[in-house]
């Protein structure tokens, strides 16, 4: 059955945490593929094209970084500026470290 791209897109956000899922039991790289397969149909759904996706993505890295070195965000403290310096502009200072695991326990 074919569906419209509205349709179809809630469909196949829904196989993006099925194909998480399959790769999170499995560790397989095929999973990763699917799972990059996915996500390259909901963004051209959503108007985005592969080579946009890229391009969005490596700005992001240029401007947060990656995960090249296993650092996580452990805090972010946030500073409101006086609003005649930089009206609407937020800085935030992020605290990252090495650890073995993302979530910290409470």
């Amino acid at each position: 059955m074919e569906l419209e791209d509205s349709a179809f897109l809630s469909q196949i956000e829904f196989k993006l945490i099925e194909e998480l899922e399959e790769y999170l039991e499995s560790k397989e790289p095929k999973e990763l593929a699917d799972l990059i397969e996915v996500i390259y149909r909901v963004a051209e759904l959503r108007g985005v094209s592969q080579e946009e996706l890229e391009i969005i993505r490596q700005n992001k890295a240029a401007e947060r970084g990656v995960f090249m070195k296993n650092l996580v965000l452990v805090s972010v403290e946030e500073e409101k500026r006086d609003a005649e310096e930089e009206p609407g502009r937020v800085s935030s200072l992020c605290t990252c470290e090495k650890t073995d695991h993302i979530f910290e326990e409470e």
